[in-house]
């Protein structure tokens, strides 16, 4: 698995690792286990397919924004998200995402995520592979 959940690191709130070879596959893991912590991905069908963009001077600025652009998308328009294909562009990153609508009875729920935190949050490229480690408010 590309991510692990940290159950040690916080106590009101969930921490996470990803990884990828690349940058991109690093926000694949990320956005794939910020859904994890918000709902079983086994349970969420790709109905719909959203695109969005989001922009940052700095790796950390770009997975920051593009996590919370998701929980934004979540509770702006209840979508929850199975796959993500990311491309990196300079100052941005393009996200296709494909998923479906929160439906309680269809889906086995988690813990509603309200952001992103900066406390410990990281970004670094380390021997070929690129690493994350991010806290979830909750």
């Amino acid at each position: 698995m590309p991510y692990k959940i940290r159950e040690d690191v916080a106590t009101a709130d969930v921490a996470f690792e990803a990884e990828g070879a690349t940058f991109e596959e690093m926000c694949v893991s990320a956005a794939e286990a910020t859904t994890r912590i918000m709902v079983d991905p086994q349970t969420l069908k790709e109905k719909k397919t959203k695109s969005f963009a989001v922009k940052g001077e700095t790796p950390e600025k770009l997975l920051f924004n593009f996590l919370n652009e998701i929980i934004y998308i979540k509770d702006a328009e209840l979508l929850l998200f199975k796959s993500f294909i990311v491309k990196k562009q300079g100052a941005a990153l393009k996200c296709k995402a494909k998923g479906e609508k929160l439906d309680f009875e269809k889906q086995t729920h988690g813990v509603d995520v309200k952001a992103v935190t900066y406390h410990m949050f990281e970004v670094k490229e380390e021997h070929g592979k690129w690493k994350a480690f991010v806290i979830l408010d909750i």
